[in-house]
């Protein structure tokens, strides 16, 4: 074989193992969504399905990934509905990172009111308290659903880091709530919810961290790609 050829084939070795370092499974997002299709006879409190570090809550500047973990009544859902809520500028665009899967772009015209949301007023572990001086209650809402979610995790488990970005510094928090069948059953409290702070200019990017298994993959490609560079080099 030439050495072209043997090159050749560390690449493609390469190119596939980042082609399954990506999400596995059929884990999705969707949004915005249009929250009022969840909150129709939801029943809400925790145990959390999945929360952000606790205890919590915690507040992070605008573009910093944070890792999102199973909560104790995660195997009770069969979706998360990430809600970002806040007094939204008119003018101010906010993308919502979930792992390496494509980011969710709110503006101003995605958010709704508590009522239009369909929320209770008063919802167990979210509604006695602020999270980053922002009241669920009184803020307005958008919200992004994360569908075929994996199976087998434990509680704290990782499920994946969540990137939120502005282009105005503005206060927001980011709630979880679980669903089933499409309706909100349970969410994290307020010590489960995000706190963000600050901006991120316009087209600056985010750090993705990969997961394990990625890592895995991305270095047997590698080790392959050095072999086959060092069988070219001459005796």
């Amino acid at each position: 074989m030439s050495h072209l050829s043997r090159l050749t084939i560390g690449i493609a070795v390469l190119t596939t193992a980042l082609a399954l370092s990506g999400p596995a499974g059929a884990v999705a997002i969707t949004g915005p969504v249009t929250l009022a299709d969840f909150t129709a006879g939801a029943s809400y409190g925790p145990p959390a399905p999945a929360h952000f570090t606790e205890p919590g809550p915690i507040t992070v500047t605008s573009g910093t990934a944070t890792s999102l973990f199973a909560g104790p009544n995660y195997h009770n859902v069969d979706s998360l509905l990430l809600v970002v809520s806040g007094a939204i500028p008119s003018s101010d665009v906010i993308t919502l990172t979930y792992g390496s899967l494509t980011p969710i772009t709110f503006t101003f015209a995605n958010f709704v009111s508590t009522a239009t949301a369909g929320f209770d007023s008063n919802i167990h572990g979210i509604a006695n308290g602020t999270v980053n001086t922002v009241s669920f209650p009184t803020a307005l809402h958008a919200g992004a659903d994360v569908t075929g979610l994996p199976s087998g995790l434990a509680t704290d488990d990782l499920l994946a880091n969540v990137t939120i970005a502005q282009t105005i510094a503005t206060a927001l928090r980011i709630d979880v709530f679980g669903d089933l069948n499409g309706r909100i059953i349970n969410n994290a409290a307020n010590s489960g919810a995000l706190g963000v702070i600050g901006s991120t200019p316009s087209g600056g990017g985010t750090q993705v961290v990969p997961e394990p298994g990625s890592l895995l993959l991305l270095g047997t490609a590698l080790l392959a790609l050095g072999l086959t560079a060092r069988r070219r080099r001459p005796r």
